[in-house]
């Protein structure tokens, strides 16, 4: 599967400034909804040289034409983010907090994912550095998606392990908090307890 033409990013809180750093490693053109580009971004990307492949731009205007939109912000300024957008775009939601589902879906026709959530920024900044690829849990509505999803995955050297619809976004966040905690202390054996595997 090729690279993504383009990712947007819409708010900034993390792991957006570590996102927007792997995914500039790859050449991939990233836009901000902002209007001018935040002191943690801009820390994040020191000693690159993005100007070609990063805009900020108001944030009405970055999600237009956008097909893959990372959404980093608060939960009440979610649902009207998603309203807007293209019923062919994946929105990911990846802050740590999550408004009501079943708000969420009334408020746009675009593929909904949770995924990148509740990562410690120095486990994405060196994902490898514990000796292995650490497995990522997340939530997509449709099975068109999980292919974009799990690529983005990919390029961040996370291991996708798909747990279902959104529906279960909120009973995943400390089953995800648990699986990282584990397979840092404990390694692969982590994932084969939590699947019922023998060791």
């Amino acid at each position: 599967m090729k690279l993504p033409e383009r990712i947007t990013f819409v708010g900034t809180e993390d792991p957006a400034p570590v996102l927007i750093r792997i995914f500039l490693n790859y050449g991939i053109p990233i836009v901000v909804g902002g209007s001018q580009l935040p002191e943690k971004i801009q820390n994040s990307i020191r000693g690159m040289e993005p100007e070609e492949n990063l805009l900020w731009t108001d944030p009405a205007q970055a999600t237009v034409g956008a097909n893959i939109i990372f959404v980093c912000q608060p939960p009440a300024q979610i649902p009207g983010t998603l309203a807007g957008l293209p019923t062919d775009a994946l929105a990911i939601l990846c802050t740590e907090r999550l408004p009501d589902v079943l708000e969420l879906r009334s408020a746009t026709g675009a593929c909904l994912v949770r995924a990148f959530h509740h990562l410690q920024p120095d486990l994405l900044t060196n994902p490898l550095s514990f000796g292995q690829r650490i497995s990522h849990l997340y939530c997509c509505d449709r099975p068109s998606g999980r292919a974009r999803v799990e690529q983005l995955l990919d390029l961040c050297a996370l291991e996708p392990i798909f747990s279902g619809n959104l529906d279960l976004a909120h009973e995943l966040e400390n089953v995800q908090q648990l699986l990282v905690s584990l397979e840092i202390e404990h390694g692969p054996l982590a994932l084969k307890l939590l699947r019922g595997q023998e060791g």
